[in-house]
């Protein structure tokens, strides 16, 4: 298997980008869970990268859950109803 953090920086295919945060999906960590009821069911296999003046971070593995997705997409969608307001990411 290559090295996903570098080989995603190298191509520059994030799935998306948020200040410094680039984060590019690899897929379910439990496909066959998928959808399910258990804590399991929800984590993506990610590499995610952030960098800013000075400094950077890179990571890769099951670190982050699909509803937090969900939760933050709800958040942003608000804000551009109403101009204003504020969304968060947490995982």
């Amino acid at each position: 298997m290559p090295n996903l953090p570098l080989y995603a920086a190298f191509l520059n295919e994030f799935d998306f980008e948020i200040g410094g945060l680039r984060v590019l999906v690899h897929g379910w960590e439990f496909p066959e869970l998928r959808g399910g009821k258990t804590a399991d069911s929800e984590f993506l296999i990610v590499t995610a990268e952030y960098r800013t003046t000075g400094a950077s971070a890179c990571a890769t593995g099951p670190i982050m859950e699909a509803r937090d997705f969900n939760t933050l997409l709800d958040e942003l969608q608000l804000m551009n109803e109403e101009l204003r307001g504020q969304a968060s990411f947490s995982t």
